[in-house]
C-alpha cells in the first residue's frame, strides 16, 4: 500500500525540474509576445502619427486657411516724365551783333542789317497792336510798346533765326529771336506779361519754353493778364 501510494504522489512524467523548465518556457514565450507586441503597437502609432502629418501638410499646402492673407506685390505704374523746361534763355556762342535803330512796337524792331535799316519781326511773341493802320491801339499795347523801348532801344542785340519759320514774312521782315544782354528777349517778354505766345503756322524751336513763360504770366495775373488791364484779352 505504501508504495503504491508513493508511485500516485509522484508520476513519472510531472517532476519538479519538469515543471520548473515549462514555466520558464511560458514565461520566456510571454515575453517574447509581449515585446512583439509592444514594438508592433509603436510601429503602428508612429506611422498613423507620419500619415497624419502628411495629410495636414497636404491640406495646409493646397487648401490655405480663410484667415491666411495672401499678398501680392503689384508693381508701381511708372510716373510719367516730366518734361524740365529752361526758365531761362541764352544766346548760343557766336551769334552776331546787330545795333538797334528803333522800336516799333512790342514784338518788331529795325536793326542795322549789313548796313541797312531792316526790320525783324521776333518769333514766337505778339503784342497788342499800336501802329496797325486798319486796327485801333489794343489793349496794353502802349505798355508792350513801352516796355521794348526799354530793354532794347540803342542796344546792340543777337539774332538767332529759326529754318522752321523761314528767314523772312511776307512783308520782307526778318525773323528771329532778339537776345539782349545774352538773354531772350521774346521769353521776358512774355513771362513779364507784355506778349502772348503766337505760334504762326509751324511749330518753332522754343515753343514750349514760351508756352510755359505765358501760363506762368497767366497764372500770376501779370501785365495784360491782370482782371484790372485786358484780363488776357487778344
Amino acid at each position: 500500500m505504501s508504495k503504491l501510494y508513493k508511485e500516485r504522489r509522484t508520476p513519472d512524467y510531472a517532476t519538479d525540474d519538469d515543471s520548473k523548465v515549462i514555466t520558464k518556457w511560458i514565461l520566456a514565450i510571454s515575453l517574447v509576445v509581449a515585446v512583439f507586441y509592444v514594438f508592433g503597437f509603436l510601429a503602428i502609432n508612429n506611422n498613423n502619427k507620419e500619415e497624419s502629418s502628411n495629410t495636414e501638410s497636404i491640406t495646409a499646402t493646397t487648401r490655405p486657411s480663410d484667415e491666411e492673407t495672401v499678398t501680392v506685390d503689384i508693381p508701381d505704374e511708372p510716373e510719367e516724365e516730366k518734361e524740365e523746361l529752361e526758365l531761362e534763355l541764352y544766346a548760343s556762342e557766336g551769334l552776331p551783333y546787330y545795333y538797334v535803330i528803333s522800336v516799333t512796337d512790342g514784338d518788331t524792331i529795325r536793326v542795322n542789317y549789313n548796313g541797312r535799316s531792316t526790320p525783324v519781326r521776333m518769333i514766337g511773341i505778339d503784342t497788342p497792336e499800336t501802329v496797325h493802320p486798319n486796327k485801333p491801339v489794343e489793349c496794353y499795347g502802349p505798355e508792350s510798346s513801352e516796355y521794348a523801348r526799354r530793354h532794347l532801344s540803342n542796344k546792340s542785340v543777337q539774332l538767332e533765326f529759326d529754318n522752321s519759320q523761314g528767314m523772312t514774312d511776307k512783308y520782307g521782315r526778318l525773323l528771329a529771336y532778339v537776345y539782349v544782354d545774352g538773354v531772350s528777349y521774346n521769353f521776358h517778354a512774355i513771362k513779364d506779361g507784355y506778349a502772348y505766345e503766337y505760334t504762326y503756322n509751324s511749330a518753332y524751336k522754343y515753343q514750349k519754353e514760351f508756352m510755359f513763360a505765358e501760363s506762368e504770366a497767366e497764372s500770376e495775373n501779370r501785365g495784360l493778364w491782370s482782371p484790372s488791364t485786358c484780363n488776357g484779352r487778344h
